[in-house]
């Protein structure tokens, strides 16, 4: 359906029977508190006809057709096979691919004010396939769909190549899991039952054993006498569920020549006082930042998408709420520090990330 043909095809011009109905449409003067305007009984007034099996849906405005101007003032083209809509507006010359809803028509579109011949109505009815008595509304709908299938086929042909970038990944290391729990997470801690007793015992979160510990104080920060991890004390019966911070965790992996992803994850350990020997952990993925040869950046964040409203990898940046739990304003999220698995900086083989000071220094300082 191009231009050059629509402006061959017949134009649809009003009946006698429409100026006729239009000049019988007096509007009547309605006063506001700041404005004035004329209501017309209905307004606004159509047209349909089927040519070259293009559907061409023409407009007319009463305040034109009572003055005998036979022109429409907007006509709708559908091409139902190619699944393909256009407009062109009569007073500004120009062609448009907008929604009837965006035009000056929208105030009719859910008033059944507006006109149409019986035949009319049952054409496009039978051309677009319908279940609605209004056409007015039929050809509303009709081009909410059709957009909506658009920008379907515009999101899977996006989310295949992000789809086919992600699967590029290399998968984590098979001690991962528990690198998080030992090093991940710094929060660790020794329950004791509470004694006056000096010389007692106490199980540590870390050693994941039971340990000697002598004039413990509950919330008191300590060290382990075993492994030597800082750790605060929590007595049995005074200590209620513990809901650790919520930390930051880096993995770094080459994946393809010269090019390599830092992986963040958040960290965070539940225990629950009545069996502290099971803390529960949680370990979620949330941002993923590709880097090339030149160091250039592609950033990747798990969330939800507006379109499949499904739980995906995204490819742009982490937005939060500015204000969390009243919503309103979303920021990016900052880059938070934390531990970077370590053995993953020994194996890099891109040789651009090599020539930097970066590994020394996460080596040294974590990142």
């Amino acid at each position: 359906m191009n231009k050059k043909e629509l402006r061959n095809m017949k134009l649809l011009e009003a009946t006698d029977e429409l100026i006729k109905l239009a000049k019988e449409d007096v509007p009547v003067r309605d006063k506001r508190y700041y404005t004035e305007q004329l209501i017309y009984q209905r307004g606004l007034y159509l047209r349909a006809e089927v040519e070259n099996n293009i559907l061409k849906a023409a407009f007319y405005l009463a305040e034109y057709l009572s003055m005998d101007c036979r022109k429409p003032v907007y006509t709708l083209y559908i091409d139902k096979k190619n699944d393909i809509f256009k407009g062109y507006d009569y007073r500004t010359k120009k062609w448009s691919e907008s929604m009837l809803d965006k035009t000056i028509f929208s105030k009719w579109l859910y008033q059944e004010n507006s006109y149409m011949k019986e035949a009319d109505t049952a054409l496009i009815q039978k051309y677009l396939e319908s279940e609605y008595d209004d056409a007015f509304y039929a050809l509303y709908v009709y081009q909410r769909e059709q957009r909506h299938r658009r920008l379907g086929m515009k999101y899977e042909k996006i989310l295949t190549s992000w789809d086919q970038c992600m699967d590029r990944l290399p998968k984590i290391p098979k001690d991962w899991l528990r690198w998080q729990k030992k090093v991940g997470i710094t929060q660790n801690f020794i329950f004791y039952h509470y004694s006056r007793r000096k010389d007692q015992t106490g199980y540590c979160s870390w050693c994941e054993s039971e340990v000697p510990i002598s004039h413990p104080h509950h919330n008191a920060v300590g060290h382990c006498p075993k492994c030597r991890h800082q750790i605060q004390y929590k007595a049995l019966g005074r200590a209620k569920n513990i809901e650790t911070q919520k930390e930051t965790a880096y993995l770094l992996q080459t994946c393809g020549n010269n090019v390599f992803v830092l992986r963040e994850f958040q960290l965070q350990m539940l225990i629950v006082s009545s069996s502290y020997k099971k803390p529960v952990y949680s370990f979620f993925e949330r941002r993923r930042i590709l880097y090339d040869e030149k160091l250039n950046t592609k950033e990747y964040y798990f969330g939800r998408h507006h379109w499949t409203k499904e739980s995906r990898w995204i490819q742009g940046k982490l937005q939060v709420p500015l204000y969390p739990g009243y919503g309103g304003y979303m920021t990016y999220e900052k880059y938070n520090m934390g531990n970077i698995y370590g053995k993953s900086l020994y194996g890099i083989k891109n040789r651009t990330f090599r020539r930097t000071g970066s590994t020394n220094m996460q080596k040294s300082k974590g990142f």
